[in-house]
């Protein structure tokens, strides 16, 4: 007989009474606005019950974030939500429409930029037809590979450029103009491991502001133009 009233107060424990009830939520990791956090979570947790909350199944992870993590503070009795934002990799600029987004190391197009000037980001200019836009990757994973180990023999062999352009998505080159130096053509199809001797090997040979163009999409070869 004395179970039904000991039942029911464990049930009103556990499903209403407030010490069970989510106070607020805390975000770490980025600032984000009340339409993202409620996209994040499919709306406020606070009032509902901390033991049975759910993020909704159709909460939406905006595309300049790369991960979400959430946990429950039973003690503090808040939602704890953990967010890793994309890195500002690159800036990736679109001559078509004039438009230009930020894009993370792996090539995915996460939210727009403003347009850069000078040596402080990395910016690529993009000559096809058809911009892409938020939510694509502007290069193939593999290209993208090589276009990270291009960029890293320039800073490397500290070459500085004025611009470096993505001319012809079919021929996949990519064309750098270094600054008092040659114009310098690389494939995004081959390993440009070699291109760092050779480079090297100019700059050190005293002809490199002589040079006009450098083609390095032959490997293991290069073919300065005077």
């Amino acid at each position: 007989m004395i179970l039904f009233p000991a039942s029911g107060g464990i049930v009103y424990l556990f499903w209403y009474s407030p010490v069970f009830i989510v106070k607020g939520v805390e975000f770490s990791g980025a600032t984000l606005s009340q339409e993202e956090a409620n996209d994040l979570l499919g709306g406020s947790p606070v009032g509902y019950n901390i033991l049975f909350w759910q993020p909704s199944e159709a909460h939406v992870l905006g595309p300049r974030f790369a991960s979400l993590e959430i946990n429950r503070n039973y003690f503090s009795r808040t939602i704890e939500v953990s967010i890793t934002e994309r890195d500002k990799d690159i800036v990736w600029c679109f001559e078509t429409n004039s438009v230009c987004y930020w894009v993370d190391g792996s090539g995915f197009i996460f939210s727009q930029a403003p347009l850069f000037s000078g040596s402080l980001v990395i910016v690529i200019t993009d000559s096809r037809e058809t911009p892409l836009e938020i939510g694509s990757y502007v290069l193939s994973s593999s290209m993208n590979g090589i276009l990270h180990k291009i960029l890293a023999i320039l800073a490397k062999l500290n070459v500085r450029t004025d611009n470096i352009r993505l001319e012809n998505i079919k021929l996949r080159e990519l064309i750098a103009r270094v600054h008092s130096g040659p114009r310098i053509i690389f494939s995004l199809d081959i390993d440009p491991a070699f291109t760092e001797t050779a480079i090297s090997s100019l700059i050190k040979a005293g002809s490199w502001s002589k040079i006009k163009s450098l083609n390095l999409t032959v490997p293991d070869r290069a073919y300065p133009s005077f």
